[in-house]
């Protein structure tokens, strides 16, 4: 339920927007009237309002004639229950999948009106396999709109390392001679070689350990590792060099040698028990705060990285990062007067350099989507379905994506788009004030370059060093009939056992001499994680067998 919680982790916002309630076409007595009302999960104060800041909506309306009132909130869980939304919800998607949502009378089925009143989604969502399958029902229904990202989207976050403290000690790493060339370089120019094993980290937690010691308090740090979450997500960042996954609901698409595919969950897999004895050793050598699983307040000052407001000293040795943040933290370093500091993005560590990782954390080829839920009637949904079309016209997607002509950017002679300076000087805010954010449309994935310094580009390749992306995470699945209440009831069982365990193998309150025990009590009848995993089975296969019906191919 990882999307839950990163919804209900926002501020609450629309709890008081639902007790004034809504009227049909979105607004309350005596305010401006709206022709309908989209609810969107963000809360963050840098989003603002869409309507209210956005040069793309404010255009929007005057293109469309549609006046739209934008509603941030948080409460999402009660928001279903009491029915009491407007006529759009955007966000990351429905528990679930949107069969649920239909079968549970939030979403509306907008099969038809799409087929008939939505022409240029219709196109796209016809025009490629994947997209059809991860856009559709059963391959044959609608419940929303999708951002459909073109190109596919690189990676927006991985590893990296503080840059200054391995060309201080590099000579004192045992492994160094064995590191990799990925072509960072040093304060002087000159070759500065990256760690892309397991082994080389211990090497460089054991040295930077003793440096902080031996009374380098200006340069080494006392917990090298930095978790970028809590509890047990702070497990999910460097597992991918076992072969596994561990984050979200931990299935992922599994493809053997033969090019045969499967879904697995990584909470019984056998890398799972190899890569917490990695974990338990470098937790017992001291190299991770004793307080990792605890909220990011309650981590020990010098394991704090420079995300977040409490935060504000980058002190960790490596951590998670945004991309787009790598050039500004290490600004901020800088600032907190830490001499000489810089960063270097890495990728996943492996076992052995002839180690491919099969893991890939990327958005694919969809992102968030929006639907439009039962508060409509016919008319209104099909007035709505005719909006949302626009935005996947050529000069929708143009507006959504890049602003106003002449407001936002300029066009090339080559029919390139170059952003203003207002956007280009403005990097915190210019999607989220100016333009949009993760709203429904033809996603180019090229244009968030603009507020990229060289080592957010050069990251998005490191990170994807050694990795063939076969095996593709899998956050949610569309479940029929009661197969998803089941495998709920299931998973919020099984994974608040795991949670507890894994804390408990790493810091070695529990043994791993154990883990075969903690296996069979997950695949007992007590937690029954095998039939969660057949539930999901049922629907990945189904998700595989999805084709375009000939009705819609035209």
């Amino acid at each position: 339920m990882k999307l839950l919680k990163r919804i209900i982790g926002c501020a609450a916002a629309f709890a008081v927007a639902a007790t004034v309630g809504f009227s049909a076409a979105g607004c309350k007595k005596n305010e401006e009237k709206y022709d309908f009302t989209i609810w969107c999960y963000q809360t963050d104060s840098s989003i603002r309002n869409y309507g209210e800041t956005s040069y793309a909506f404010k255009e929007l309306e005057k293109r469309t004639g549609k006046k739209i009132k934008f509603v941030l909130g948080d409460d999402y869980t009660t928001m279903l229950s009491t029915k009491s939304y407007p006529e759009v919800v955007l966000l990351l998607g429905y528990p679930n999948g949107y069969a649920a949502g239909i079968n549970n009378g939030h979403v509306y089925d907008i099969t038809d009106l799409v087929k008939n009143y939505a022409p240029n989604y219709k196109k796209l969502i016809t025009s490629d396999e994947d997209i059809w399958k991860g856009t559709t029902i059963d391959g044959d229904r609608i419940g929303g709109f999708y951002v459909v990202n073109d190109p596919i989207e690189k990676p927006w976050r991985g590893l990296v390392m503080r840059k200054d403290i391995i060309e201080k000690y590099k000579n004192s790493f045992t492994t160094y001679s064995d590191w990799e060339d990925l072509g960072e370089k040093d304060s002087k120019g000159q070759t500065l070689l990256t760690p892309t094993l397991y082994s080389h980290w211990t090497d460089i937690f054991t040295v930077v350990k003793k440096a902080y010691n031996d009374g380098d308090k200006e340069t080494a740090v006392k917990y090298p590792l930095c978790f970028p979450a809590t509890g047990r997500d702070s497990l999910d960042t460097l597992n991918a060099g076992f072969g596994f996954a561990l984050g979200d609901t931990a299935y992922y698409d599994y493809v053997d040698e033969s090019g045969n595919r499967s879904l697995k969950i990584g909470y019984v897999e056998d890398g799972l028990k190899d890569y917490l004895e990695q974990m338990n050793a470098w937790y017992k050598a001291g190299f991770i705060d004793p307080n990792f699983a605890q909220s990011a307040n309650g981590l020990t000052t010098e394991n704090k990285n420079s995300v977040g407001t409490s935060r504000t000293k980058p002190l960790s040795m490596v951590w998670a990062e945004m991309s787009t943040y790598i050039d500004s933290k290490i600004e901020l370093g800088k600032a907190n007067g830490i001499s000489g500091y810089d960063l270097m993005a890495i990728p996943q560590p492996r076992i052995s350099k002839t180690d491919v990782n099969h893991l890939v954390c990327n958005n694919g080829k969809l992102g968030m989507s929006a639907f439009v839920t039962t508060k409509c009637d016919e008319a209104k949904a099909k007035e709505i379905v005719e909006w949302f079309d626009y935005l996947y016209t050529d000069e929708g997607a143009a507006l959504m994506n890049y602003g106003v002509e002449g407001q936002t950017y300029t066009l090339n002679p080559d029919g390139s788009k170059n952003f203003s300076d207002e956007i280009k000087n403005n990097p915190d805010k210019g999607f989220y004030e100016y333009i949009s954010f993760g709203f429904p449309t033809k996603n180019d994935t090229t244009k968030t370059d603009v507020f990229k310094g060289e080592k957010a580009l050069s990251a998005e390749n490191i990170w994807t060093y050694k990795n063939d992306g076969a095996y593709n995470l899998r956050a949610t699945a569309a479940y029929t009939g009661s197969d998803g209440a089941t495998h709920t009831q299931i998973m919020n069982a099984v994974n608040t056992y795991v949670s507890e365990n894994l804390i408990k193998f790493v810091k070695g309150t529990r043994s791993l001499k154990e883990f075969d025990s903690y296996v069979a009590t997950l695949k007992s009848s007590q937690y029954d994680i095998g039939k969660a995993v057949e539930i999901s089975e049922k629907s990945y296969r189904a998700f595989l067998s999805r084709t375009i019906p000939d009705d819609w191919k035209n």
